[in-house]
């Protein structure tokens, strides 16, 4: 392999039965299915079922494989994470005290430690490979970027906790509220019979 930087670019909108693929979502599961040792991906939301099945089938085939995600509410994230996690798949999320952080918006995913950077605009999710217009950048053999990339990762995820089992999704007050009212019009009602 040698040293090369790729751009790839997915519309959606292109996307017609002549053309069906998303690049970017391709160039993601190409290389991820080139890993040989390790995987690890920091990214805000991932939903996309996928890239966890790429990630499961690079696992059987022994590889490591961290993901570093930060969005646990949307029902399909955490359906996905709670996958990887049954699967014995490591999963960390930032810690909410970590001082040195804001908001994430980072994409990127290292492969074999110093080998693949895979970045751009592309999260893993569902939306990015079928709605938005998204940009993905292949960096391969160029070991002074992707260990660049690989420090930052290596001291986000130290900093980071690993999750166990997601917490219990919270119950709106409105649905808990309302069962509340109609507890009391039943009690109401069984008192005045």
């Amino acid at each position: 392999m040698t040293e090369s930087v790729e751009l790839v670019f997915g519309y959606p909108s292109q996307v017609t039965s002549e053309t069906p693929h998303n690049h970017c979502l391709e160039t993601v599961l190409k290389c991820i299915d080139e890993a040989k040792h390790s995987i690890s991906i920091w990214v805000y939301m991932f939903n996309s079922f996928k890239i966890r099945n790429a990630l499961l089938d690079a696992m059987q085939r022994n590889v490591l494989v961290q993901v570093l995600s930060f969005d646990t509410k949307d029902k399909y994230c955490r359906a996905i994470l709670d996958y990887l996690l049954t699967n014995e798949i490591e999963v960390r999320r930032a810690r909410a005290d970590d001082q040195d952080s804001g908001q994430s918006h980072i994409k990127m995913m290292i492969i074999d430690e110093n080998q693949i950077l895979v970045t751009g605009s592309f999260n893993f999710t569902h939306a990015a490979s079928a709605k938005n217009d998204e940009m993905v950048i292949v960096v391969r053999q160029n070991t002074t970027v992707v260990n660049k990339a690989l420090a930052h990762f290596q001291c986000k995820w130290n900093k980071s906790t690993r999750v166990r089992k997601l917490p219990k999704k919270k119950k709106s007050g409105k649905s808990s509220k309302k069962k509340s009212d109609s507890n009391k019009s039943i009690r109401k009602k069984s008192s005045t019979s």
